[in-house]
């Protein structure tokens, strides 16, 4: 019987694109990581991909806004949604203070057997 693994390595993708000016290309670095379950139906359906959120990470290093970018699945949608919500960052410091930033985060969904 096949065994079936959410592969989360991709999600520890942030996609690099923190907001900033030029001179100030920062991205926040995760410190808390919650990984998102598979759904039993998208594992019976073999569907596999990546959802791509945008998320607003506020001063304090909590996601304050998710957006979701590229849909995979309904159920896997709202589950990456949810875990990244529970996501920490180190607080994005800018002139001696930690700022808001925007990012994107990649959660790759992959069965493995």
């Amino acid at each position: 019987m096949l065994r079936f693994i959410a592969l989360l390595c991709c999600m520890f993708l942030l996609a690099g694109c923190a907001v900033g000016s030029a001179a100030d290309p920062a991205k926040p670095k995760t410190v808390k990581v919650v990984a998102p379950k598979y759904t039993p139906e998208a594992k019976a359906a073999g569907i596999q991909g990546i959802v791509r959120l945008s998320v607003e990470v506020d001063a304090q290093g909590r996601a304050s806004s998710v957006t979701l970018l590229k849909s995979l699945d309904p159920g896997l949608d709202k589950n990456a949604i949810e875990a990244v919500k529970q996501w920490k960052w180190a607080p994005t410091i800018k002139d001696g203070k930690a700022v808001p930033v925007m990012t994107e985060v990649d959660i790759n969904f992959s069965l493995q057997k």
